[in-house]
């Protein structure tokens, strides 16, 4: 040991003045951390050279490891090569440098600085941890490296070092580009645990090479292949089942036996095998959790299919480990648009989302969950299936975890953030009317900190939320890889004090609440679900109506008529004698030309489509009769939709009541025909169906006298988005109060999300049944309409009348006017005409 301790003394007499350096330069960051130095202040940004102090850290701490050049085992003139020291001791020498010049300052700093944020000491020990890890992953690589190299081998090294590694990283890009589990994207812990596992290898590597004297070569391809393996643990170290950091196991075994999980069959979506990612099932998910602030989120772990007597397991692809996806993620669960989210706020509250190019928070209110895992060879969809699969449940907790009021110096804290308002300032944003904070935040950043964070505005004066800024800047930013770090953030939202139209809102910033919104993992628990039997080709796609055949409206836009003339001028009508393969060419060139060139939507151009259709309605007929309702581009009262019509006789009855209930467009065309009652042969399998298929909607409001057509159609009330099932059985006197139900209870359940299409409807549709406060939203947000974001859905238009009695929307007012023009008006305007479904201006 003494001769551990003479060498360790020689070398630090030689590194002294560089270890002071370094100690000077932690001091520093310390009192830049703590913000004794250069504090940050409201719209002052810091001076850039602070990004590089770290790295000068980095810099000294590894010189430390630059020991007396005579001392250097990998150059033959060093002098313990020939003195009698065993490597023993002189590698113990080497690893005491290593651990209390460099790695024990660095962990104590950060434990002061820690202890000085009045952080728990819990975490000061957590963060201590943290930062050994990192500064011993970071530097330890460099005590093997001086045995192993000689001076002149030093850059030979760095550029194969380089190479090998920007090779291999662009190709581990390409392969993990299309795979939806496999992580690529590297965290500081990861790089941390790289540089680790380099360490380690080359250690090994210098052990062989002082026994076995390897050449430059070997020692180089041996260094090659230790950084490629280093490259992997850095890149992927965290892939795998480890599960999520659970933050209170307890109350999840408390609520999972109680957990309520009913899958709503009507809401389910099914793609078919032509999905580049195969066929998929999905459906909504409602759960009662038992709190009123906890979610949960279903992932399928595996599937049994049971089909015509026979079974078979499918392990779901989409079981994929927590950590390496975004979604799921306490981050991504505090967008969650549902009743969790309302319930933070009074009643008739408005959630305006800010996010005009990602609205992940309307995403979140509409999220599917898979119901089933398909693999080769698929089960058969157009016959009865049977589906049981069995799920993990992510549970989640969301708070309000910090709220103050919108006033410059208030602040707040709780566990693991604290806040300060620095400055206020009103229309100084990027737009008039909006308001400007400069925010100084301090928050737990340790390597479990995974909870979730949304800033939110609440406007209680207006019952409105702002649930995020339009912009949010990180102006400066210190203690990063700490375990708690300061930031000064500029947030700004717009028209707060005045609408896009300049006129003053009214808002009371006294009573502005500016809130932390905090979503935490709780922990995970398991689930089944068994589907009655149904059959996959009666569900309807979620993407079907979506099919746009490449619409690209920009290239020819005034030209549409013109340019579909031209590229139907190039095809060749099919005849009597064309074959089914020629035909189903025309069939494809035809729509699609109609809808890249946006002739669909041209008026002028209808006429021309109409004659580019008649060689297939005459002579093709059946072939058209195949095509699903999807595949139809445009209008559903335009060409080429509405010239099947003009086809079809009395030959194709029986064809065409054959597939109506598959096909929403056939279905509709035999109604029209006066068919319905030959196509009642159907009613029973519809009845007992737990799925519709997608034109059976069109036939049971054909049947709507029968009272059990009625009843499963008040069912399927629930649903309907287009109001077809509810206009029909609201004119019917023994459906009409059922009707309203469904209408009242929709409106209760709704979440106010102004991003939420459901939500327009609904909210709208409540408000023409006479309810109140729908009405009063309804105002309120055309009131409103000018400040949202292009993303928005748009405000619900309910049946308005004027004083005359006549319908006040027939007379079209400019979309600039309506929002000023409705911000005047007040529920008591009006009165409810329940005849009409209307509301009516008292005044003229």
């Amino acid at each position: 040991m003494n001769l551990v301790l003479h060498h360790f003394r020689k070398e630090f007499a030689y590194l002294r003045l560089r270890w002071f350096g370094f100690l000077a330069l932690l001091g520093f960051e310390l009192a830049v951390n703590l913000e004794w130095l250069l504090p940050m202040r409201a719209g002052e940004a810091s001076p850039g050279w602070l990004v590089y102090v770290p790295v000068v850290m980095l810099l000294a701490g590894l010189s430390l490891l630059l020991s007396c050049p005579e001392d250097r085992p990998g150059s033959d003139r060093s002098f313990i090569s020939t003195r009698p020291m065993p490597l023993r001791a002189y590698w113990l020498a080497r690893v005491m440098i290593w651990l209390l010049l460099i790695v024990l300052p660095v962990v104590l700093q950060n434990g002061l600085y820690l202890a000085l944020s009045d952080r728990p000491f819990a975490d000061v020990l957590r963060g201590m941890w943290e930062r050994f890890c990192f500064a011993a992953g970071f530097t330890a690589w460099l005590l093997p490296m001086l045995a192993l190299w000689q001076r002149q081998e030093v850059w030979k090294l760095l550029l194969t070092l380089a190479l090998t590694l920007f090779a291999a990283s662009k190709l581990l890009d390409v392969a993990t580009a299309d795979s939806g589990t496999i992580s690529f994207y590297q965290t500081w812990p990861m790089l941390a645990l790289g540089w680790g596992v380099f360490a380690l290898l080359s250690s090994a590597l210098v052990w062989r090479h002082l026994v076995h004297r390897y050449s430059f070569r070997r020692r180089l391809a041996l260094t090659s292949l230790a950084s490629l393996l280093a490259l992997l643990a850095a890149r992927f170290g965290s892939w795998g089942d480890s599960p999520p950091v659970s933050q209170d196991a307890a109350l999840v075994q408390k609520l999972a036996p109680n957990l309520q999980t009913a899958f709503d069959l009507a809401e389910t979506r099914f793609e078919g095998t032509e999905r580049s990612f195969g066929p998929s099932l999905r459906g909504k998910l409602p759960a009662v959790t038992g709190m009123k602030d906890v979610h949960v989120v279903l992932r399928p772990l595996s599937s049994v299919f049971t089909q015509a007597g026979s079974s078979r397991r499918v392990e779901s692809a989409e079981h994929h480990p927590y950590r390496p996806s975004a979604y799921f993620t306490p981050q991504w669960e505090v967008y969650r648009g549902n009743q969790v989210l309302s319930g933070f706020f009074p009643k008739s509250t408005l959630f305006m989302p800010d996010d005009e190019y990602m609205p992940k928070w309307t995403l979140n209110d509409q999220a599917l969950t898979p119901l089933a895992a398909f693999s080769k060879p698929h089960p058969r969809f157009d016959e009865p299936l049977g589906i049981e699969t069995e799920f993990v449940v992510d549970w989640f907790q969301r708070d309000r975890a910090l709220e103050m009021p919108v006033v410059a110096g208030a602040s707040t804290e709780c566990d693991e953030v604290r806040w300060k308002i620095l400055r206020v300032s009103p229309a100084e944003g990027p737009k008039p009317g909006a308001l400007t904070l400069f925010l100084h935040q301090e928050s737990r950043t340790h390597w479990d900190a995974e909870n979730g964070q949304a800033i939110l505005l609440h406007l209680p004066a207006q019952r409105l939320v702002r649930l995020e800024p339009a912009r949010q800047t990180i102006v400066s930013q210190r203690g990063d890889h700490t375990g708690w770090r300061h930031t000064l953030l500029e947030l700004t939202w717009p028209h707060i004090l005045n609408h896009a139209d300049g006129e003053p809102t009214g808002a009371d910033l006294a009573s502005a609440r500016l809130i932390l919104l905090r979503s935490r993992f709780l922990g995970q628990s398991r689930t089944s679900w068994k589907s009655p039997e149904i059959r996959l080709a009666d569900i309807p796609s979620n993407w079907g109506n979506e099919l746009h055949w490449d619409e690209s409206e920009v290239l020819y836009r005034g030209r549409e008529t013109k340019a579909f003339e031209e590229r139907v001028a190039t095809l060749k009508p099919p005849s009597a004698d064309s074959s089914e393969k020629e035909a189903r060419r025309y069939v494809y060139d035809l729509f699609s030309n109609a809808s890249c060139t946006r002739a669909i939507y041209t008026n002028a151009a209808h006429s021309r489509i109409t004659q580019a259709f008649e060689p297939l309605g005459r002579h093709h007929l059946p072939l058209l009769l195949e095509l699903r309702s999807h595949s139809w581009p445009g209008w559903s009262n335009k060409p080429p939709n509405n010239l099947l019509e003009r086809y079809v006789t009395d030959d194709q009855r029986e064809a065409l009541v054959e597939r109506a209930p598959s096909n929403a467009m056939l279905a509709d065309l035999v109604v029209r025909k006066g068919w319905a009652e030959a196509a009642q042969r159907h009613k029973p399998r519809l009845l007992a169906s737990p799925v519709l298929p997608p034109g059976a909607v069109e036939l049971l409001l054909a049947w709507k006298d029968d009272p059990e057509v009625a009843a499963r159609l008040i069912l399927e009330a629930r649903h309907d988005f287009q109001g077809e099932i509810i206009s029909a059985l609201d004119k019917k006197p023994e459906t009409r109060p059922q009707i309203g139900t469904v209408v009242k209870e929709a409106f209760e359940d709704t979440v106010l999300l102004m991003q939420s299409m459901q939500t327009n409807r609904k909210v709208e549709r409540a408000a023409e049944f006479g309810s109140a406060e729908a009405f009063e939203l309804c105002l309120r947000w055309q009131g409103l309409n000018g400040d949202a974001s292009r993303e928005q859905s748009g405000p619900p238009y309910p049946s308005l009348l004027n004083a005359d009695g006549s319908r006040f929307w027939d007379k079209r007012m400019p979309m600039h006017e309506q929002p000023p023009f409705f911000r005047r008006l007040k529920v008591s305007d009006f009165e409810y005409v329940p005849e009409k479904r209307a509301w009516r201006f008292l005044k003229p």
